[in-house]
């Protein structure tokens, strides 16, 4: 699978390049300006017959902490969206940094993404990795 970075992709034409390089799932499909699920895309979907599977992305460090300023405001938008995922019974993707896990060059960052495992686990969330998303959603298409 894949992250474009910076989010950068070119629909569909990047879409057409990763299944014709071989690749199995996408996960750059969000805002890199801002949080939230991009156009209310909330659940993985295959884009095209035959194609990569797009898991949305919905959270990520530097936009979440570019936008909201306090630990309050950035806590509480976190929370909204774990709230929205879990009334949708959607996938809830996060992407942080490992650069930001050094406190003092970004104060907060670490406390924030500790917070939301600990609301995700207190919600009884499942977690894994993109690849295993992937595979959890290719085994239950095929059943």
């Amino acid at each position: 699978g894949i992250r474009q970075h910076y989010l950068n992709l070119d629909i569909p034409n990047s879409w057409q390049i990763h299944k014709k390089v071989g690749f199995e799932y996408d996960a750059s499909f969000g805002y890199n300006d801002k949080v939230g699920f991009k156009e209310d895309i909330m659940h993985p979907f295959f884009p095209y017959k035959d194609s990569v599977l797009v898991l949305p992305l919905a959270l990520m460090d530097g936009n979440l902490f570019g936008k909201y300023k306090t630990f309050d405001a950035q806590w509480s938008k976190c929370l909204e969206i774990i709230s929205q995922a879990e009334r949708t019974n959607s996938l809830l993707s996060v992407l942080w940094h490992q650069r930001v896990f050094y406190e003092k060059d970004f104060p907060n960052y670490t406390k924030i993404y500790e917070k939301i495992i600990q609301e995700c686990l207190k919600r009884d969330a499942w977690f894994g990795t993109s690849e295993q998303i992937y595979k959890h959603i290719v085994r239950s298409d095929k059943s």
